[in-house]
């Protein structure tokens, strides 16, 4: 299973192994997140959808090096991981799906891939597709459809 990049989480999803391939990506990807990954192995309530495009302009990045970020992050630290990132970006890597909650369709917050987020727009890119997490199962009702998220604001 190959979860190095968007291609990989694609054709796991198409093939029905997305929670697999999260698995997988979150407990062995380059950059582990082991919480995020038990979080969402714990009960028979886990939910997530499958990938899907979402302007980056509505995502909300919880962790860098700013005052306001949720988790602070050495801005010496940030840099060099954002413009590695981002260079291979421009050089044609397309990342993994950012893993993300969603508060509004307009509010997402990252719960994985803020270095990604980040390289991704300072590569230029204005979307990119991100899987919406319901670690607790709440919540997916009241998730908006595709088409809902595509809208200007």
């Amino acid at each position: 299973m190959d979860i190095s990049d968007l291609d990989g989480c694609l054709a796991a999803a198409s093939a029905g192994e997305l929670g697999t391939w999260l698995t997988e990506f979150l407990l062995h990807g380059a950059n582990p997140n082991p919480a995020l990954a038990e979080e969402l192995a714990l009960g028979p309530d886990r939910l997530f959808l499958d990938p899907v495009p979402v302007p980056l302009d509505r995502v909300r990045r919880t962790t860098g090096p700013d005052a306001g970020d949720l988790l602070a992050v050495d801005p010496d630290l940030w840099e060099a991981k954002v413009a590695m990132l981002a260079t291979a970006v421009q050089s044609g890597w397309n990342p993994q799906p950012l893993l993300v909650m969603s508060l509004t369709p307009d509010t997402m917050l990252v719960r994985d891939g803020n270095y990604r987020l980040e390289a991704l727009r300072r590569a230029g890119r204005g979307v990119h597709h991100v899987i919406f997490l319901f670690p607790d199962g709440d919540g997916a009702g009241d998730l908006v459809g595709p088409a809902d998220l595509g809208r200007s604001t």
